[in-house]
This record gives C-alpha cells, structure tokens and sequence, in this order.
C-alpha cells in the first residue's frame, strides 16, 4: 500500500487523513524501473521467438508506470476529488470536503 489513511477530527468535524508512507515515491520509482528494464529484456526474447508478433510490453509498462506515479499525487487525487464532487452535486449523492 501506498500510504494508510486514518480518522480524525478537523475543525469539529470528522475527517479521513491520507498519510503516504516515507520515501514511496523512491521506493516505487525504483520498482517501476526495475518492471521497465523486464519489459524490455521480455520484448527481446520474444522478437526472437514470435518474430511476427507486435510488441507491446513496453507500452504496457510505460501506461502502468503513468497510472502508479499518478497514485503517488496526493494534490492531484484530491483535486480529481472536488471535480467528482462538483460533478455530483446536484445528485442523489454527495462527498465530503477535501482539504
């Protein structure tokens, strides 16, 4: 997991703190260059064995790549958050604040 969350209260109200564990994001980055450096050594050995076949693994690994450091963007998650929020107002269903 990337971080924990825990409950809180915040002016009164109760509140979900999202902490990230220390030093994730070097943790990831190292994990992530590490599944990219499988990619390519995986397309290698297959564009010997299925000449004929269209790579992709790299493709897959640089999408997952974008998706993982993007979960590691707290400011950008919360801001997705209001949008959803805003989105939904006029709704049966309703979210909290996001600070």
């Amino acid at each position: 997991s990337l971080g924990q969350v825990y409950r809180a209260r915040y002016e009164g109200r109760d509140v979900a703190v999202k902490v990230q564990r220390p030093n994730m994001a070097c943790g990831v980055a190292r994990d992530l260059y590490l599944l990219g450096n499988w990619a390519r050594f995986v397309e290698s050995v297959k564009s010997i064995l299925v000449p004929k076949q269209r790579p992709y693994d790299i493709q897959l690994i640089d999408a997952f790549c974008r998706g993982a450091y993007g979960e590691l963007d707290y400011e950008h998650e919360a801001a997705n958050q209001r949008r959803f929020k805003d989105a939904i107002a006029n709704g049966p269903a309703s979210l909290r604040d996001v600070y």
